[in-house]
């Protein structure tokens, strides 16, 4: 990502307001086991593209941005 692409701009607004949504029932929900098959669930996006797309627009892959959170 060059310095004038946000993440927004590298995954498209839509995508980026799904993550963000995910983002936020992640956060408000800690105690929850999330899976990457659970947040994926979630944001009705496909395991591997849900994954691809947090990793963009969060910079961390699903799982670890939860462990990093509790």
């Amino acid at each position: 990502m060059t310095t004038a692409e946000t993440p927004e701009r590298a995954v498209g607004t839509v995508a980026w307001q799904v993550v963000a949504e995910v983002v936020q029932r992640m956060q408000t929900d800690l105690d929850r086991d999330w899976t990457l098959e659970e947040a994926a669930r979630t944001s009705g996006y496909e395991v591997h593209h849900f994954a691809h797309t947090f990793r963009a627009v969060v910079g961390e892959p699903p799982l670890s941005y939860v462990r990093r959170l509790r």
